[in-house]
């Protein structure tokens, strides 16, 4: 099946949207708070049943995967731009100054909420100007090392090796600083909201590494670059083929968590925090990566859900 350009544009729109809209619930969920709170207020946003069956199923099938989207569709966004531009130096000096009007746009958000995301967009945007001209397996080779987050997985290890658990940025936790934070959020003046997310600004950096995300969005811009200049939006047979990939590395990761929670009960095996780490952040960021990748094969075309089952393709 082959699209106009229009149409394709038509197709990356709705992906935004719908993207757009994933981002939302997520934020909704979270009610807008952004981070980890203090342990006596960790269920702040769960009062009910209810509350705890929304949040589970935000958990598992939104939270994560559609900022993998967004990201994605920034990168292929600038392809869009760059292609139409025909790669002119004048368009590539316009985006420059695009991404330090988004970065201040990006830092006035953030001093009202500090899990703004257009700072980082900003700061990883030169990543694109760097990397644009990459020839094509390189530019996919490097993009997927990323987005599987390898920096942070070598990290990881290197960190299980050496018996260390700083790299895990969720168990140096500073609970009194959690505490105070979260009061300020919940009864500070404006000014003391501003003051308390302007010395949020590095540690949200800091967060960003050692979670490994920021190298997950870079390959995420990347992978968007790549798929523009392959056309992936009017290869709709490439959608089936996703999904498929999709489910496949879900399994894998079900089945892996599955096995390995079995060992860990029958053999009383125990893990360092590193290794958990290492284990359980690889497994999660493959399985945020399959589901978004699975999203953006049904959302792409209306008939994919029955191209997937019709294996005679």
């Amino acid at each position: 099946m082959h699209t106009t350009n229009q149409e394709r544009i038509q197709v990356i729109d709705v992906l935004r949207g719908f993207t757009l809209l994933g981002i939302i619930l997520v934020h909704f969920t979270e009610q807008y708070y952004a981070g980890q709170p203090p342990k006596i207020h960790e269920n702040y946003g769960a009062h009910n049943l209810a509350d705890m069956i929304v949040q589970g199923f935000i958990g598992i099938f939104i939270s994560g995967k559609f900022f993998m989207i967004f990201s994605f569709l920034f990168g292929m966004s600038f392809f869009l731009q760059l292609n139409k531009s025909d790669g002119s130096p004048a368009f590539l000096f316009r985006f420059a100054w695009r991404l330090i009007v988004l970065f201040a746009i990006g830092f006035i958000h953030h001093l009202h909420y500090r899990g703004d995301i257009l700072t980082i967009y900003a700061i990883l945007g030169v990543g694109l100007l760097l990397c644009y001209k990459l020839p094509d397996k390189f530019l996919l080779a490097l993009a997927l090392l990323l987005v599987f987050d390898a920096p942070a997985i070598i990290q990881r290890t290197v960190d299980v090796l050496s018996a260390s658990d700083t790299a895990n940025p969720f168990l140096s936790s500073d609970e009194k600083a959690l505490e105070v934070y979260y009061n300020t959020l919940k009864s500070g003046s404006y000014t003391d909201i501003l003051r308390a997310n302007f010395y949020e600004f590095m540690p949200k950096f800091d967060f960003q590494i050692l979670s490994g995300r920021l190298y997950i969005t870079m390959g995420l811009f990347l992978l968007g670059l790549y798929a523009g200049r392959k056309n992936v939006f009017e290869n709709i047979p490439f959608f089936k083929k996703l999904i498929h990939y999709g489910l496949w590395s879900l399994l894998g990761c079900v089945v892996f968590a599955g096995i390995l929670a079995l060992v860990v009960f029958v053999a009383k095996v125990e893990m360092t925090q590193s290794l958990q780490f290492l284990i359980g952040g690889s497994v999660y960021d493959v399985f945020n990566t399959a589901l978004a990748a699975i999203y953006v094969g049904l959302r792409s075309n209306g008939h994919l859900l029955g191209w997937f089952l019709d294996d005679s393709l």
